[in-house]
């Protein structure tokens, strides 16, 4: 068995307008509908659990998965305050196999690197696809340099990240006893003191934040479609 939980549940409205990130139009189409679709045609993935604001369901439901046919996701799940809180409602509806975790406002994840990601996972317990980081970095203190951190070495992380479902568990439950909360799911595994598996990711990945990733995002989703 192998699922996908697909967070959706975030309210931010920085792009602009009433809608949140997750809805709003690329090239046609729901942002959200573009995310799901990559896992409604790939063979490999069994389900899809969908986590949503709770005011958001019946909307998602009419305006995305039955307008566009999307079978695979089961009963939308009602997500929690912090996007950690909203993945492990996911969890709680998966029974074992292989767990992906993927941002609802990444739409344009390739089929290509999604099953690079299931395919590592048969062979390690967890993987996170990572991409260069082009520019310098610094760290800064006080409203200064502190130092200049060395690029080669640090990676961008993105999703999904797939893990063996008993890891992500054990992970979930030992930063909830802990009171323990990260931005992604792999550094919750590395609190368990299991190595992560890196692959390579895409720079096409985007995570849709501002007005201009989802302006970045239409000009890759046009030139995909003229290729």
């Amino acid at each position: 068995m192998t699922s996908a939980i697909i967070v959706a549940a975030g309210s931010g409205k920085r792009v602009g307008g009433e809608l949140e990130k997750q809805f709003l139009p690329l090239c046609g189409f729901p942002l959200l509908k573009h995310c799901l679709q990559v896992f409604e045609d790939c063979d490999r993935i069994d389900q899809i659990l969908l986590v949503l604001s709770e005011e958001r369901i019946e909307f998602c439901k009419r305006e995305v998965l039955n307008k566009f046919g999307i079978k695979k996701v089961l009963e939308p799940i009602p997500g929690g305050k912090r996007r950690q809180d909203s993945v492990f409602q996911g969890l709680n509806k998966v029974e074992g196999g292989i767990v992906l975790i993927h941002d609802g406002v990444r739409p344009l994840l390739q089929s290509e690197l999604l099953m690079r990601v299931i395919r590592e996972c048969e062979t390690h317990q967890a993987v996170v696809p990572v991409i260069e980081i082009g520019d310098t970095l610094k760290k800064v203190d006080g409203g200064f340099v502190a130092a200049t951190l060395n690029r080669t070495t640090i990676k961008g992380a993105q999703t999904p990240q797939a893990f063996e479902y008993s890891l992500i568990r054990q992970a979930y439950d030992k930063a909830y006893e802990e009171g323990f909360y990260a931005t992604d799911d792999a550094s919750l595994v590395e609190r368990l003191g299991v190595k992560v598996k890196v692959i390579e990711g895409s720079p096409e990945n985007i995570k849709i934040t501002t007005k201009s990733d989802l302006l970045f995002a239409e000009s890759i989703l046009k030139r995909r479609l003229s290729e």
